[in-house]
Formats: structure tokens, C-alpha cells, sequence
């Protein structure tokens, strides 16, 4: 029995034991003879609070950015394009009702687009017109919903998708049009004559105008029912390209292979970084570049954690030294200074520390409480209890002894 009870209590402490854990919240309390490692504690401690808010500031505003930027661009230009033959074979219905099924897809937009000249109150600009169905119109979300419901029940109204058309809010400003106004298309593709080709000009109704986000998008695209756009550009029943919109269109490429088989032989399918190579790539630079400042910012508060641990590993050499010799182990010894290290803690563990070692009270160390743990009635937080508080952790620790420091 006695052999029994000395391998018990010889038995080692494991990982992260009470005295360790104890020890290191100990050693986040500097000693006024140890001023200077508390001062650079506090300098480390504002480094790392402000290297972590610019981390954080910095990843949401890049985050937010990317995410807003990429929801207006892609709302209006589309994630993926089908191209070629099938969009003038026999079965293009039967492909696209194939496209619609892969998994992903939200929803498929024939359109066709082609560049007209605009003139109206004396003003001319060119831009392209694009053609689309009335019932797809709202796959153009920003467009979709900057429109009120009088634009939105006119559009596609009347016969061969009727007369009304919808017009950026900057194409409106630069030429001094409002709803109901008249607009003059000039198409360069009309009928051939002995005198050549004299283009195609027709009136439409202003029936809204829309805000796409992108001033640019706003100022150089007029949207005109798919119907009307065939005919007035001369090509009745032709579709130019098949507009797709994915759930992840940052994954997109995931998406080419099954959207190429759907649509069969003769397609040809191409994404949003083909179409837009030039913002493609000023994202990707700029998440490089973002990497490599937020690595930096990483680096700046570990530097300020290792100056901190490694001066208070220098002023307890002495301490190192005891804790050995007592037979603590270096892992002990390393995992004690590894929970010291995080600064945000320290005022936190410090406090918790000396309201659960120390009391006020007379003066100097003078009793144990009934459950065995640390109190000192101390006038002051003084070196003497501190120390008989440590002592009494290491004796409990090693020799399983329960009484008090005193």
C-alpha cells in the first residue's frame, strides 16, 4: 500500500495542469522592479490591437467590395455565353431546355445584340441595343429592379413586342429624355438598295429607365423586346448568344464542361473571365496584393507577441532555473510561456490571478481556506505573498501537500 501511494503521488502532472496554468497567469503580473517588460507588454498589447483591427477593417471592406462589384457587373453582363451553330440548328429549343436542367443554372436568356446610333432633342450618340424577352427581364436583377411597375407592364406591350424601350439613367441625363419621350434608333444594318446600304431608322417610346450601377453600362445600352429588336435589325427569328446566370459565379469554370455537353456539338462556350479578361485580372491582383499586406499585418503582432515572451523568458532565468531543478519538465516549462503569450488575455488573467491568490486584508501570508486554495491577507500585493503563493502551488503540485503557504 505504500508503494502503491508513493507512485501515485510521484506520478507527474499532465499537459496544461492547474500549476501550469497557474504559473503562467503568475508571470502576467510584472513586478515593479520589472516596469520595463510591462511596458513593452502594453506597447505590444496596442500593436496587436491595432494590427488586428486593421485585419479585420481591411477584409471586410476588400470582401464587401469584391462581392458588391462582382453582384453589379455579373447582374448585367451575365456569368456564361453559348455561341455557334446551335443557336441556328432546328433543335435549339430542345439545347436550351437541356442547358436550364444542368445543375447550378439559374436561368438561360437568348438575346441578341447589335449597335445602333440614338438621336433625340438635336443630340447623337451611338451605343448597343439589346434585344431580350419581356418574361427574362428580371435575370438583370439591378436593372430588374430599379424599374417601377408602370416600365416593367409596358415593356414587350403592343405588336411584335411594341414600341417602348429602356434607357439608362446617364443615356437619359446626356440627352435630356424622361419616361414618355421619343428616341430615334439608326441601325447601319438595313436593305440593300442600288444606292447601297442606307441603314434602318425607326421612333420608339422611352417606356423607362433603368440604373444598372455601372454608369458606363447605363449610358451605352438600350434594352428593346426581343421580338422587336429581330425585326427592326433584320434578324427575324436568329438569336446571337444564349446568356447563362450560375449560383456560384465565382466557381464558374466548374459549370463550362456540363454546359458544353448539354448543348451539343457546334457550341461554343465561354465565361465571364473571357468576356471581361481586364476586371478578371484586377481582381486576382488585387486578392494578391491583399494577401500580402494582410500576411504583413500577421507578421507586425507575432513580432509584438514574440518581443514580449522572449523579455519575460530573460528576467525569469532565475525562475527557469528553480523549476527545473524541482523537476519541471521543458515542455512544462515551454507550455507556460506559450499561455502567457496572448496579450488580449493579459488584463483579464492578471485580475482573475490576484483576486483568487491575494485578498486585502493586515499584512504578509497567514492562512489556507478550507478548500485548500491560496489566501493571503495582504495590506499589499506584496513580493512575500506572491511568493508564498508559488511555493505553495509547486508543493502542491509535486508533493500533493494541501496545506497553506504560511
Amino acid at each position: 500500500m505504500t508503494d502503491t501511494a508513493a507512485g501515485k503521488a510521484a506520478k507527474p502532472a499532465g499537459a496544461f495542469s492547474a500549476w501550469e496554468i497557474g504559473l503562467a497567469l503568475r508571470y502576467l503580473r510584472a513586478k515593479r522592479k520589472e516596469g520595463g517588460v510591462a511596458l513593452i507588454a502594453v506597447i505590444s498589447f496596442i500593436g496587436i490591437m491595432l494590427a488586428v483591427a486593421v485585419l479585420i477593417s481591411v477584409m471586410s471592406i476588400m470582401s464587401g467590395f469584391r462581392t458588391e462589384l462582382l453582384n453589379r457587373m455579373l447582374s448585367f453582363n451575365g456569368h456564361m455565353y453559348v455561341h455557334g451553330q446551335v443557336l441556328q440548328a432546328p433543335d435549339r429549343n430542345e439545347a436550351l431546355a437541356r442547358i436550364r436542367e444542368v445543375p447550378g443554372v439559374v436561368s438561360v436568356t437568348p438575346l441578341t445584340e447589335s449597335p445602333a446610333m440614338f438621336t433625340a432633342h438635336g443630340r447623337t450618340t451611338g451605343g448597343v441595343v439589346r434585344g431580350i424577352a419581356p418574361d427574362n427581364l428580371n435575370s438583370m436583377s439591378f436593372v430588374y429592379q430599379s424599374l417601377d411597375e408602370d416600365a416593367r407592364a409596358r415593356f414587350g406591350q403592343g405588336a411584335y413586342g411594341g414600341d417602348n424601350i429602356l434607357i439608362g439613367k446617364a443615356l437619359a441625363d446626356q440627352m435630356g429624355l424622361r419616361v414618355g419621350d421619343l428616341m430615334t434608333l439608326i441601325s447601319p444594318q438595313g436593305g440593300a438598295t442600288a444606292f447601297g446600304d442606307l441603314g434602318t431608322s425607326k421612333t420608339y417610346v422611352v417606356g423607362g429607365i433603368f440604373q444598372s450601377g455601372a454608369a458606363d453600362y447605363d449610358r451605352a445600352f438600350v434594352f428593346m423586346p426581343l421580338e422587336q429588336a429581330q425585326l427592326f435589325f433584320g434578324k427575324e427569328g436568329l438569336w446571337d448568344v444564349l446568356e447563362l446566370k450560375v449560383d456560384q459565379p465565382d466557381q464558374v469554370a466548374r459549370y463550362v464542361q456540363p454546359v458544353a455537353e448539354a448543348a451539343g456539338q457546334g457550341a461554343l462556350v465561354s465565361d465571364w473571365r473571357n468576356t471581361m479578361a481586364a476586371f478578371w485580372s484586377a481582381l486576382r491582383i488585387e486578392r494578391v496584393a491583399m494577401g500580402i499586406i494582410l500576411g504583413l499585418v500577421v507578421a507586425i503582432a507575432a513580432m509584438n507577441i514574440i518581443s514580449g515572451i522572449v523579455m519575460l523568458v530573460k528576467n525569469k532565468g532565475r525562475d527557469i532555473a528553480i523549476l527545473r531543478t524541482i523537476g519541471a519538465s521543458p515542455s512544462s516549462i515551454l507550455r507556460i510561456f506559450f499561455m502567457a503569450g496572448p496579450p488580449s488575455a493579459w488584463r483579464a488573467r492578471w485580475r482573475a490571478w490576484s483576486w483568487a491568490c491575494c485578498s486585502a486584508g493586515t499584512s504578509g501570508p497567514s492562512r489556507a481556506s478550507s478548500s485548500g486554495s491560496c489566501r493571503c491577507s495582504c495590506s499589499r500585493r506584496t513580493s512575500t505573498c506572491w511568493t508564498g503563493c508559488r511555493r505553495w502551488w509547486i508543493r502542491r503540485t509535486f508533493s500533493g501537500s494541501r496545506s497553506g503557504p504560511c
